[in-house]
């Protein structure tokens, strides 16, 4: 269950310490009674919308919601990602030995051993000598 959103007035307060006061994260967020991962993310918040005291002290709450909470197109639109076949990949899943690691590997289902094992790569210099009488 997602936690109940923080009150504008305490995001108003919580910024107000920030800026005009000076305190620490830790101080506000014990004043507040708020994490200090709340308290910095909304720090940052009105950072990245270039926000300062000045400016927060003139906005009222819907504004200042508005400019923290403003959406951010950082992914790109649907038309521009290539999206996966999903009925050849669910086709090839059904053959056997083939799983969705092999398949982002390209380690074809005909392989089942190992390509490189311990044995084979770990010096030989340990074990004893062959007698040549023997």
């Amino acid at each position: 269950m997602a936690a109940p959103r923080v009150a504008m007035r305490n995001i108003k307060e919580c910024l107000r310490l920030k800026f005009e006061a000076g305190l620490s994260h830790e101080k506000i967020a014990r004043a507040l009674q708020l994490s200090k991962g709340v308290v910095s993310k909304y720090i940052a918040a009105a950072r990245v919308a270039g926000l300062d005291w000045p400016a927060l002290v003139a906005m009222d709450e819907a504004a200042l919601a508005a400019a923290l909470f403003a959406p951010t197109s950082t992914n790109k639109p649907r038309g521009e990602r290539v999206l996966p076949d999903v009925l050849s990949i669910h086709r090839e899943l059904r053959r056997k030995g083939v799983t969705l690691q092999r398949m982002r590997l390209g380690i074809p289902s005909c392989v089942t051993k190992p390509v490189a094992t311990y044995a084979a790569a770990a010096p030989q210099s340990h074990l004893p000598a062959a007698s040549a009488g023997a």
